[in-house]
């Protein structure tokens, strides 16, 4: 026989309605969209700035000039030749300065964005390296160091040298 009791009761456990999920709705908001909220366009000139600023100085290049030993009467005079620049600021090259033994040294050196730079060789017991800057006309300057046969002995020496770009 049927009753209200049995119809609570299945395998002797109580049946109970399937929970139903408890949803919340969200708000009726969309969030940003349309409210006029937007940010403004960098001006066109703040751009071109920008990019200015970052953007290597050109050395690559043949350069003319003298490399001055500090407490040495005479200057030597010297030929720089930037072969390669990447975008980076890698460089390549080669140098010669007259009466030191230098002749044709493959170099190798980095410009940063500001036009300081470092240029450095070695070939069998001659070393150095150049490290300055690169003025507004195009020039190099700023001083040396090394190991190089000058006044006949291998020497260290340093001072200071400029470059013309020819």
């Amino acid at each position: 026989m049927w009753n209200l009791t049995n119809a609570f009761v299945s395998n002797g456990r109580p049946w109970m309605p399937a929970a139903k999920p408890v949803v919340e709705s969200l708000e009726g908001r969309t969030l940003l969209s349309g409210s006029g909220f937007e940010l403004p366009a960098a001006p066109a000139m703040a751009e071109a700035a920008i990019l200015q600023r970052v953007a290597m100085p050109n050395v690559k290049g043949s350069y003319a000039g003298t490399i001055k030993p500090t407490g040495y009467p005479m200057s030597f005079s010297s030929t720089l030749v930037i072969l390669t620049q990447s975008s980076t600021g890698a460089l390549t090259g080669k140098i010669t300065v007259a009466g030191v033994g230098v002749t044709n040294f493959a170099v190798t050196g980095k410009i940063d964005a500001k036009g300081n730079f470092t240029i450095s060789w070695a070939k069998g017991t001659s070393t150095g390296s150049i490290k300055g800057k690169r003025a507004a006309n195009g020039s190099l300057s700023g001083a040396f160091a090394g190991k190089m046969n000058a006044l006949g002995a291998l020497r260290t020496v340093a001072g200071t040298f400029t470059y013309t770009k020819k």
